[in-house]
């Protein structure tokens, strides 16, 4: 009598489980590009503001009222509940980034566009944020 051909109840839930593994790792996959995408949308949207300062400050804008006018189009753009400190103050040196603790405006040298904003996508438990400046008067 041959033998039986075919597939295990054994087979077909390894299989089942191999399945399952590949849609999981491509869902997590997908995440990932969607929260990187999200940052980078971010990050641009940022800098394109901090020009737009930047330009306003050197066409004659008060830089108060630019600085509040950036701090307003910002919070729109990264939307209304994205944590988000921003400053437009004196810098000297831009070696080190701001960061949420401390904007870092040492009252001398150019004035300097400052921002930090908490990334979109990111759980509770970990804490991200973007930051960004600009040197406004060279």
């Amino acid at each position: 009598m041959a033998a039986e051909r075919g597939f295990s109840l054994v087979d077909y839930l390894i299989a089942c489980a191999l399945v399952t593994g590949a849609f999981y790792a491509l869902a997590a996959s997908q995440l990932r590009s969607h929260v990187q995408l999200r940052e980078a949308e971010q990050q641009t949207q940022v800098a394109l503001l901090a020009e737009a300062v930047r330009e306003s400050v050197l066409a004659g804008m008060p830089p108060q009222e630019a600085h509040a006018w950036f701090r307003a189009e910002l919070q729109a753009a990264l939307g209304d509940n994205t944590p988000l400190r921003s400053a437009l103050c004196p810098e000297l040196d831009l070696a080190t980034p701001p960061d949420w603790q401390a904007l870092g405006c040492d009252a001398s040298g150019a004035l300097t566009v400052k921002v930090v904003w908490r990334q979109a996508g990111r759980g509770a438990e970990v804490l991200r944020y973007g930051a960004y400046q600009l040197r406004v008067v060279p």
